[in-house]
């Protein structure tokens, strides 16, 4: 990997994120590339061409030295952890701003979204950046999580889907520096490319690039397989899980299956998840 983007704001998960996000550039020799979104101002009943141009000032000021603010952890980061960088600040709707600064880089590292956090970034619902960017996304807890070892022991959600498919070939360059792969699968194959698409079928091929992987298959129980693949990962000791994400119907860019629902909204470890 040569570029991450790592998406900055207000919350007060932030400083973790930005902390693991520079590890992982650390880790892999790349550049980490900071973006700071300014959402536009609305208000009902006005415009900005109808909005008091002193209200619109002060606002504009106001806005600047949060990012101000937010920019002076990001390079506190950079320089901590001995990586280049670079920061960049835009104005434009979240989701799509972001999804579009994604794609010209290897990863994007996103916060879960904190009901509980005002300062959590307006109109960014992370579930909408996965399926919009068509880039790998690493999604970061709001609720503290172990630091100094990113991404190296993983549990990876395997279905044989497409989805599934995409996510891992997307994590290829953390899980050939993983000290551990656990492949998790659960007995609910989706079609007859899945069930061809076997543990021991993954297994050899990520030894085709060096990663030793183990892999085990469960019977879905009477809890939800987002819910099973999270208790797994506390039982392995994961610090990743890596798995695809589901969208549904034709309004997949709002719409989200129920496995990667349930994933984004209790995550305990980072995830990484492609579309």
């Amino acid at each position: 990997m040569k570029r991450l983007l790592v998406h900055a704001d207000l919350g007060a998960d932030c400083p973790a994120r930005l902390q693991y996000a520079a590890q992982l550039a650390q880790l892999h020799g790349a550049a980490l590339h900071g973006i700071y979104i300014i959402p536009p101002f609305e208000l009902a009943g006005y415009s900005k061409y109808t909005f008091p141009k002193e209200v619109l000032e002060e606002r504009n000021r106001a806005e600047r030295a949060e990012a101000d603010a937010v920019r002076e952890v990001f390079e506190e980061t950079l320089q901590a952890n001995q990586i280049r960088g670079q920061w960049q600040v835009e104005t434009g709707e979240p989701v799509e701003t972001l999804a579009g600064w994604s794609r010209t880089a290897d990863m994007l590292v996103i916060g879960q979204r904190n009901p509980d956090d005002p300062k959590f970034t307006r109109q960014l619902a992370p579930e909408r950046v996965i399926l919009r960017s068509g880039r790998p996304v690493v999604v970061t807890p709001y609720v503290r999580f172990a630091l100094g070892e990113a991404g190296t022991r993983v549990l990876l959600a395997w279905d044989g889907s497409r989805e599934a498919a995409r996510s891992m070939h997307d994590a290829l360059p953390l899980l050939s520096r993983a000290a551990s792969v656990n492949i998790v699968r659960f007995t609910e194959d989706k079609s007859a490319a899945a069930t061809t698409a076997t543990n021991a079928a993954l297994v050899g091929f990520l030894a085709d690039y060096g990663i030793r992987a183990e892999a085990e298959s469960h019977v879905q129980s009477d809890i939800s397989v987002g819910e099973a693949l999270l208790n797994r990962a506390v039982d392995l000791g994961s610090n990743l899980i890596v798995a695809g994400a589901y969208g549904q119907s034709r309004l997949r860019e709002v719409s989200v299956g129920g496995v990667t629902r349930i994933l984004l909204k209790h995550l305990s470890v980072p995830v990484l998840m492609s579309r």
